[in-house]
């Protein structure tokens, strides 16, 4: 059967169809008024609602006589679809062939609708009548309109969200904007166009693929930013001009939920990269922020969900994660929000509970980076007044054994920061800084393998040094490498590589008894040089979170090579110089005071760092990492 839905379609209507008139209009109203409408009178009234009666006009001027007198009659036709859909809903006897006459004309009817709205036609055309209209009234009639044809019949339901001309119209809705504001709903509790808009995006449903299509081609090269800037823009307008906190609170997660399911989507990576050019974390951060300000005691506590999300959705890709967490972080109005909403948790509410744990859990997933942990440290700080004061709030067990182990983690990660304040490693395993203790001058510090970005030294002697010795065959795959993971490597950086270096040796020396005590229990005879302790990052300083790898039974470099087959990313060609520290170490060629150890941690979500570090014992006793080698795990 013909479907009246655009071009390259069959438009017609069969001849001698039904002829209208604005007389038969005015009948159609009083006959569905008083719910006495027919299948001829739908059918009658989705005649004037064809594609090809459209004006193609870009100023209503432009329009011919015929044009305004079709549009004045689509206009209050348009109009009366609610109670077609009325009408279809109370299940009349001609309900199935009324479902097929709609979905044939799905494509005419969002032409019009969308003609309707530039022009701002509600019920009619007439110049006068429109006078003092604003276009938020158009916008609420004709989703209102919308929403009724999507509840109708789920076969009319899946015509629209299949049809390109209903995907424009949504984008439209939500782009509208009156006097440079979007248009919402901040007084009731539902928002129409969100409603709209999510109901498009709904995973179950079939409209977010043709959405995103039309979003980065069909409207132009633009459209995808100027749809997201008008979704932070929301964001704002909601958070601060709703009338009440819950209204708020709603209109907030909707829109988090229409963000998660582009994210989801074929186009994630540019959805990621333009909220990202928008400034959207910062954006929301205020906007949380701001409905705080409507919050009482009794309801800050659910603002930890949409903070929650808020992390979840700038770690859902790696590119900028750190810089973007610092930047919330740093915010001390959103450290004191989370605190204030953890400690007004009602001891019943266990999702609220669940919404700080995971908070914490990110924060601490990310927390092994310089520049986090001084943000991490200030919560840990202001956290002890809120959570470990005189009065204590009541807080599940669950929460207070993660916040014990954030508290620890940043404990032990809450090295002397001037340790990292200038890039002093060296890939070079035979660098004379650490090898032998000279106090050799060199120039030109902190030169970065051009080839490869993978290795960094302290001077072009190292440089050329290791080049020779290994790097010249390293090079060409870790410059590979480097490309295919240089969203992960970009924020795991050299000087990051250099804490988690000299941290690895601060923690020897913490815990340096402990590994004494736990080799000769463990591993008895062995000497330093014939052990590597294998530290995980995640278990603690516990000594039974120590693990012993042993050189004596084993010298090939296999016993530090952990799960190869099983691992992404076995970077092979590290093996030789991993081979070479490991057969210096055991065979007595570095100073005494030279002790090896291996480190394991999490950064960010998906990835694990692996670092096998020279430490070297310096003045009072203290170790600094020398020298370490890292693999992404």
């Amino acid at each position: 059967m013909p479907r009246n839905r655009g071009p390259g379609i069959n438009v017609d209507i069969a001849a001698g169809g039904p002829t209208v008139s604005l007389n038969n209009i005015q009948r159609l109203r009083e006959a569905m008024k008083s719910n006495r409408c027919s299948l001829s009178d739908v059918e009658m009234l989705l005649a004037s609602l064809k594609w090809d009666l459209v004006p193609q006009v870009d100023h209503w001027q432009q329009a011919t006589q015929l044009e305004r007198s079709r549009a004045e009659t689509a206009t209050s036709s348009v109009m009366l679809l609610r109670n077609i859909t009325r009408a279809i809903a109370s299940d009349v006897d001609w309900r199935e062939a009324a479902v097929e006459k709609v979905i044939e004309s799905v494509g005419g009817i969002c032409r019009w609708v969308a003609i309707c709205l530039r022009f701002n036609f509600v019920g009619t055309t007439s110049p006068f009548a429109r006078l003092g209209r604003s276009a938020k009234v158009a916008w609420n009639v004709y989703t209102t309109v919308l929403e009724g044809l999507l509840v109708a019949d789920p076969r009319i339901r899946l015509a629209l969200l299949s049809t390109p001309e209903f995907a424009d119209l949504v984008i439209y809705l939500w782009t509208m904007e009156e006097r440079g504001v979007p248009i919402t709903e901040l007084e009731l509790d539902a928002c129409p166009t969100t409603d709209l808009l999510r109901t498009t995006v709904d995973p179950v449903e079939s409209g977010l693929d043709l959405l995103v299509q039309r979003l980065a081609a069909g409207q132009g090269k633009g459209s995808m930013f100027r749809f997201l800037e008008c979704t932070i823009r929301r964001i704002r307008q909601a958070c601060k001009a709703a009338t009440t906190f819950t209204i708020g609170y709603r209109r907030l997660q909707d829109i988090f939920a229409i963000i998660f399911a582009l994210l989801a989507s074929s186009v994630s990576s540019r959805v990621w990269i333009l909220l990202r050019r928008l400034d959207f974390a910062r954006e929301t951060m205020f906007g949380i922020i701001e409905l705080a300000s409507k919050a009482d005691d009794l309801s800050v506590h659910t603002l930890l969900r949409p903070i929650l999300s808020l992390f979840q959705i700038v770690t859902i890709y790696s590119d900028r994660t750190v810089s973007t967490l610092g930047g919330l972080l740093a915010n001390p109005t959103l450290r004191e929000l989370y605190l204030t909403a953890v400690t007004s948790i009602p001891p019943s509410d266990e999702d609220a509970s669940q919404n700080a744990e995971e908070i914490l859990r990110v924060i601490s997933i990310h927390a092994v980076y310089p520049s986090l942990i001084v943000h991490a440290s200030n919560l840990r700080e202001e956290g002890r007044r809120y959570i470990g004061g005189d009065n204590p709030p009541l807080l599940t067990s669950n929460f207070k054994m993660t916040w014990d182990s954030f508290s620890h983690q940043v404990s032990r990660f809450n090295v002397p920061m001037q340790m990292v304040d200038s890039l002093t490693i060296c890939d070079n395993p035979m660098c004379l800084r650490w090898q032998v203790r000279a106090e050799t001058f060199r120039k030109s510090a902190s030169r970065q393998c051009s080839g490869c970005s993978s290795v960094v030294y302290c001077c072009e002697e190292c440089q050329k040094e290791d080049w020779n010795a290994l790097h010249r065959e390293e090079c060409k795959s870790a410059s590979i490498f480097y490309t295919r993971t240089k969203s992960v490597l970009l924020t795991y950086g050299h000087r990051t590589r250099q804490f988690h270096t000299n941290w690895a040796a601060h923690l020897y020396g913490v815990i340096e008894e402990k590994i004494d005590e736990a080799r000769s229990k463990m591993l008895p005879g062995h000497t330093n040089q014939e052990v590597v302790p294998h530290f995980d990052e995640k278990q603690g300083l516990a000594r039974n979170g120590i693990t012993f790898i042993p050189l004596r039974a084993n010298p090939t470099v296999n016993a530090l090579w952990w799960n190869v087959e099983n691992n992404t990313t076995p970077q092979v060609w590290l093996k030789p110089r991993v081979a070479k520290m490991v057969e210096d170490y055991r065979e007595g060629r570095f100073p005494p005071d030279v002790r090896l150890m291996q480190v394991m941690f999490a950064i960010g979500i998906h990835y694990t760092a692996m670092l096998l570090v020279a430490a070297r014992k310096g003045e009072g006793g203290r170790y600094r990492g020398e020298y370490g080698i890292f693999r992404l795990m």
